[in-house]
């Protein structure tokens, strides 16, 4: 019986859950909710997205513990009956031909661009998202309006925090695209900057360090002794090929300068 408690317990703490971030979904949604068609118990409510007919929408979810088998549809009611529906195809061709697309593979957010039907138009129409896992099916709905003419094409459909105005998305700082779905690539540039920079240095260094092996071959009789034997104990590679008369000649000076230096200690 214990084993069967913990069994069930690591189950349901392992189930794969996520949420409809953008638009609202209903609000009694339940991220983690698995089976409940259509609509995962939650109830019809208040709309929260005004759309043309065939405008373009933005939808968006959250994955908390992804399904590495997870796949995703989307379809619309305009009606009481649910079983009639229109497939919504992202337009971005990641659907198959049932209108399946992968989705909550991995804990981040998503989201797809999905066009509206042109010929239906609906005060309370259902948007339902729908994700296969191997734990079984979560539904989600989300209740919209669509209507001809319907205030600005992009009310209700920012994403990321950004703004409607104007009948275009005002982005925050970081993302752009029609509707801030996307994460703007410029916002690395300091750190590449940074890089270069870091580049350049090591590229100085190595450059001064190489001026100075070359003069110390080419001049090594001109160098201070103090300065020859901080080549020969710290840059020792340096010194490989060269004359042996001259390895001679440093050896002998070597042990002159240290005989030197530690009687003067």
């Amino acid at each position: 019986m214990i084993y069967f408690l913990l069994v069930s317990i690591v189950s349901a703490e392992t189930n794969p859950e996520a949420i409809i971030i953008e638009p609202l979904p209903r609000a009694d949604s339940q991220p983690a909710l698995i089976g409940h068609p259509p609509c995962g118990s939650s109830t019809k409510g208040k709309s929260h997205l005004l759309s043309d007919p065939g405008s373009l929408n933005p939808i968006s979810w959250v994955v908390r513990t992804p399904s590495q088998a997870g796949n995703c549809t989307l379809r619309l009611s305009h009606g009481t009956d649910y079983s009639i529906y229109e497939t919504l195809i992202p337009i971005d061709n990641s659907a198959d031909a049932s209108g399946y697309f992968p989705c909550g593979r991995q804990a981040k957010t998503e989201f797809k661009i999905v066009p509206f039907p042109t010929k239906i138009i609906c005060d309370l129409c259902t948007l339902q998202w729908i994700w296969e896992t191997e734990k079984g099916i979560h539904y989600q709905c989300i209740d919209v309006e669509i209507a001809s003419n319907a205030q600005s094409p992009c009310s209700g459909k920012c994403l990321n925090g950004g703004v409607c105005v104007d009948k275009e998305c005002q982005c925050v700082q970081g993302f752009s695209g029609q509707f801030c779905q996307n994460t703007k690539t410029g916002e690395g540039e300091g750190v590449n900057h940074l890089g270069i920079f870091t580049v350049f240095v090591v590229l100085l260094l190595l450059a001064g360090a190489l001026g100075l092996v070359v003069y110390w071959q080419v001049h090594h009789s001109q160098i201070p002794r103090s300065e020859e034997l901080f080549l020969k104990r710290h840059m020792g590679w340096c010194m490989r090929g060269r004359n042996e008369d001259l390895e001679r000649i440093d050896r002998q000076g070597t042990v002159i300068s240290e005989e030197r230096y530690k009687a003067n200690v």
